[in-house]
């Protein structure tokens, strides 16, 4: 698996070198049913065992046959997780019942060097983006969880651009940052209602970079962050009231922000192109005051309802209780480093993971249990 750092840096390469354009969002959707019994991963194809543990109650370890992964998500005890299943590109979406540990595939790629990215699952959805590995081409899918019917909701042809959407899933709503073509000045803040299949355009972005490509979804509200006149602004959007919100942020460039409650924490930086220029923290909307939580530069940040966590320049997961202000330095207390960290939909559970040459194992952490 990429290390975010690396990954982080790649992409803002190639969007400086070419540009950022992308097709219109579409306004209709193309379904595709399921196919009526999903394909399971048979001995022949399967590349091993998966294997899980309980060692303590703060969380229980899953082994992966399979030397890469991007983001899982869990949902009423099924793991889905992106794989490159007999493959070196990660081209395949797994579930895993983690009661009986049976594997189905949910999910093979369209592209022959491949990646999949973003994949998000709630009661309702699951959520994806399937791209070429190069991500000159690309689609988002979401899937309905009972129906099983299948939507190609943007799609992104063009081999001369590289396009990097990052939807992200809330209830039966799915919100991205949306950019036309590299003169686009203004990209739009999207939310699209999987049910009702109708988009709105919520707000503008002012100054677009790889930093700020990414949105989260609290309690109903929807956080980006932007630049205006040399100023750094967390966005804040009520999907009931519609009302929006800004709040001026410590520096130039506020990204990768995360909402608790009144809290917004951030990655700010001075340079955004330079990674280690940044300041790590939180701002409280109701006292607009700004406070710093970690020296070391920070490489993955997440939060749930109650703890945030982070990766920081060490590799080390550090988890927060921010009732408490408690810190937990999981790397430490399993006496490995990680790779990637993200919470679920359901607000409390965290799954974080590495790999190595030839499997990937995945920590289900519940924080409650600490």
């Amino acid at each position: 698996m990429i290390k975010p750092i690396s990954c982080l840096l790649i992409l803002l390469i190639l969007i400086v070198a070419q540009g950022c354009t992308r097709d219109d969002v579409p306004t209709t959707i193309n379904e595709q049913p399921a196919p009526t019994a999903e394909p399971k991963l048979t001995p022949s194809n399967q590349q091993g065992k998966v294997t899980i543990s309980s060692p303590v109650s703060l969380y229980r370890v899953v082994e992966l046959p399979y030397s890469q992964y991007t983001l899982p998500s869990l949902r009423n005890e099924v793991l889905y997780v992106p794989v490159n299943e007999n493959s070196e590109f990660v081209n395949s979406i797994i579930s895993i019942d983690l009661k009986t540990l049976e594997q189905d595939l949910l999910f093979k790629s369209t592209f022959e060097q491949s990646t999949i990215n973003d994949l998000r699952a709630n009661e309702n959805w699951i959520t994806w983006v399937d791209s070429a590995a190069d991500g000159s081409f690309a689609k988002t899918y979401a899937r309905n969880m009972d129906s099983g019917v299948q939507k190609v909701i943007t799609t992104h042809t063009d081999p001369n651009f590289l396009k990097i959407d990052s939807p992200y899933l809330y209830d039966d709503v799915l919100a991205w940052i949306n950019i036309n073509s590299a003169r686009d000045t203004n990209p739009k803040v999207v939310v699209y209602n999987l049910k009702n299949e109708k988009i709105s355009t919520i707000s503008e972005v002012h100054q677009y970079g790889l930093y700020n490509n990414f949105l989260h979804i609290h309690n109903g509200k929807v956080l980006w962050t932007d630049s205006i006149d040399g100023k750094g602004y967390y966005k804040i959007y009520d999907l009931d009231s519609h009302q929006l919100d800004s709040y001026e942020a410590p520096l130039k460039f506020p990204g990768y922000a995360q909402l608790m409650d009144d809290d917004i924490y951030s990655i700010n930086f001075i340079d955004d192109h330079d990674w280690t220029s940044q300041t790590f923290g939180y701002y409280d909307t109701k006292s607009h005051v700004f406070k710093s939580l970690e020296n070391k530069y920070i490489n993955r940040l997440v939060s749930s309802d109650t703890h945030v966590a982070w990766t920081n320049s060490d590799q080390e997961l550090i988890l927060l209780d921010a009732r408490s202000g408690k810190k937990l330095n999981f790397s430490k207390l399993i006496s490995h480093t990680i790779d990637s960290i993200e919470c679920m939909s359901d607000g409390k559970t965290f799954i974080a993971g590495y790999s190595t040459n030839h499997s990937s194992v995945l920590y289900i952490i519940d924080p409650l249990k600490a």
